[in-house]
């Protein structure tokens, strides 16, 4: 017997939620950036905050 095939608005529901941040989980775009792999604008068009001073 098969399980039942969820319908596309149980997958929507299901993919939409929120999920709670990690704590001291850091950000991976100012993680790519301080490492080089991104530049400002890059990592603007992702929609980081300004780069720390």
């Amino acid at each position: 017997m098969k399980p039942r095939r969820r319908t596309t608005d149980e997958i929507i529901a299901a993919t939409s939620r929120p999920v709670p941040a990690v704590p001291d989980q850091g950000d991976l775009v100012d993680h790519w950036r301080s490492v080089g792999l991104l530049d400002d604008a890059e990592a603007d068009a992702l929609g980081a905050e300004a780069a720390p001073e």
